[in-house]
């Protein structure tokens, strides 16, 4: 087992071993991957929440994310919270490169979040929704978003449920009609291609 000596900060929610916190949040190396050999922790720039001064800009870019069925068992910041899943991390990853204005997560639960706001684990998604509650959450996350970009253009990873709540706004959806797996293929094929090229990179699809 990786040892490490132990950080000040905030203690483990899951296990009660010692975290990181200031400029920085990590996972907790004690019970990532136990019964195996784990890594050192990984650290995680966190960026200060970007929701202000939107007058500067005539057009803001705002990537959507959705929330995801695989959730830590802990509460985390809402990137670390979703992050398990595959399709999620690629397409974080895909938006940063980008280098857009802001990237905000839909949740089922709480409708429309930052990468960085703190979130519980839930088990609620807009599959198990019935037609007019989802009607209702889709009306909400539209105006919050309205609200906070008033002149946005958005591009979305999101599948068809929570695309949804971007109805009647300036929309991109460059993986639309793809699968999982082929979203996940088209965002590996954008992410090699940005790293070499850089954010000006517009592939095919865009």
């Amino acid at each position: 087992m990786y040892e490490q000596p132990m950080l000040p900060g905030i203690i483990c929610p899951r296990c009660e071993g010692a975290g990181f916190t200031g400029k920085y949040k990590i996972d907790c190396y004690r019970c990532y991957g136990t019964g195996y050999q784990v890594k050192p922790p990984r650290i995680v720039p966190v960026d200060k929440p970007r929701w202000v001064n939107r007058e500067e800009k005539d057009v803001w870019l705002v990537g959507v994310l959705s929330c995801t069925k695989k959730k830590k068992p802990f509460e985390a910041p809402a990137e670390i919270m979703y992050r398990d899943s595959r399709l999620f991390a690629l397409a974080l990853q895909y938006f940063r490169l980008r280098k857009l204005d802001e990237i905000i997560i839909l949740s089922a639960k709480h409708h429309v979040i930052g990468l960085h706001e703190d979130v519980k684990p839930y088990d609620e998604t807009l599959l198990e929704m019935h037609g007019e509650r989802r009607k209702g959450w889709a009306a909400l996350c539209n105006y919050q978003l309205r609200c906070k970009f008033p002149n946005a253009r958005y591009i979305t990873s999101a599948g068809i449920y929570y695309n949804m709540a971007l109805e009647r706004l300036d929309v991109d959806n460059p993986m639309e009609g793809m699968g999982y797996g082929q979203k996940c293929q088209w965002l590996r094929r954008q992410i090699r291609s940005l790293k070499e090229y850089g954010p000006g990179y517009q592939g095919k699809g865009h």
